[in-house]
């Protein structure tokens, strides 16, 4: 049994996928909230299981010392394997240092608190925007151009970890992102690529583009992007640079957003780095839209045939 641990609001992450699926994918892989597992571990038989710890990015440091002590336990009941081990995956911020330290990345995050409390705002590439540490719902601010522009802003909606934003209402960890403009020579449009990874294995989910510097899915698609999208999952260009991301981060599962800063081709590689956005590790694998979404059906076939192979082969 390949068991998936979420936050209890979070279990919808794999529902519509399971429905689709055949009674074997239904049989091999259950989703269980964390309260639920908590309260049910001990009758549970984890015997040759192997659990797969979701939902980290959105954990506080307590949250996750608790998560790794949930993980040991589930070890010693008999649990095969734990994926996702709280103690070594780096989070949003952490990576995003990591990435440029090793000359990955240009660009760096940086807490809201590093900015305003320690002076680094000079030091601070801009333009920049705001996004929330913990969760997935991308930029929150349009691109800040300045150290007084970036100062404006929070100002008027909120400032510190501990403040409420006037956004939504709710609090927020701010980092503070440098942008990256990821259009490469010659191209006009900005683009995203996301890939599933699953102990190793990776399964190419989409590749769409979009004018805007913040790519978002929806919308209809021009001809040509659905055929590229096609050929990224054909080739799964850069398989071995979101293996190799992921192993750095210590994820075991999760699903990365990143761009190519290298040239894909006919061949099934491409050149150079990936820019990593994100890796989420409770992603949608299915939702309504992708089931309506007449031009991309090729796309989340083959998709599902590809991840539905990774968790059968995990679980067996």
């Amino acid at each position: 049994m390949l068991r998936f641990l979420t936050f209890d609001q979070h279990r919808y992450t794999m529902q519509l996928f399971l429905e689709h699926g055949s009674e074997e994918l239904r049989r091999a892989v259950q989703v269980v909230g964390y309260r639920e597992a908590e309260a049910s571990l001990g009758r549970r038989d984890l015997t040759g299981d192997v659990i797969v710890l979701c939902d980290l990015e959105r954990m506080t440091a307590d949250q996750l010392d608790e998560l790794a002590a949930l993980g040991d336990r589930c070890l010693r009941l008999g649990a095969r394997r734990v994926l996702n081990d709280a103690r070594r995956v780096l989070r949003r911020y952490e990576l995003g240092r990591r990435l440029h330290e090793d000359g990955l990345h240009r660009f760096r995050p940086w807490r809201w608190t590093e900015v305003a409390e320690s002076g680094a705002a000079d030091r601070v590439r801009y333009p920049v925007f705001l996004r929330d540490e913990h969760e997935h719902d991308g930029a929150r601010s349009p691109l800040l151009h300045s150290p007084t522009e970036l100062a404006a802003w929070m100002e008027e909606h909120g400032q510190g970890t501990d403040a409420i934003s006037s956004i939504d209402g709710r609090r927020r960890d701010w980092l503070v992102v440098e942008f990256e403009d990821t259009r490469r020579s010659g191209e006009s449009l900005f683009h995203k690529a996301g890939a599933f990874f699953l102990d190793g294995a990776v399964a190419p989910r989409h590749l769409f583009y979009s004018p805007r510097w913040m790519v978002k899915g929806g919308g209809t698609p021009e001809p040509w992007m659905v055929r590229r999208e096609q050929e990224y999952l054909e080739h799964n260009w850069g398989r071995r640079q979101v293996a190799e991301v992921c192993a750095l981060a210590g994820i075991d599962y999760g699903r990365i957003d990143f761009a190519f800063t290298g040239v894909e081709g006919p061949g099934d590689e491409i050149t150079g780095p990936i820019v990593t956005f994100e890796i989420n590790t409770n992603p949608t694998v299915l939702d309504a839209g992708d089931l309506a979404d007449v031009q991309r059906q090729a796309v989340t076939r083959r998709f599902l045939e590809t991840f539905t192979e990774a968790l059968l082969a995990l679980a067996a």
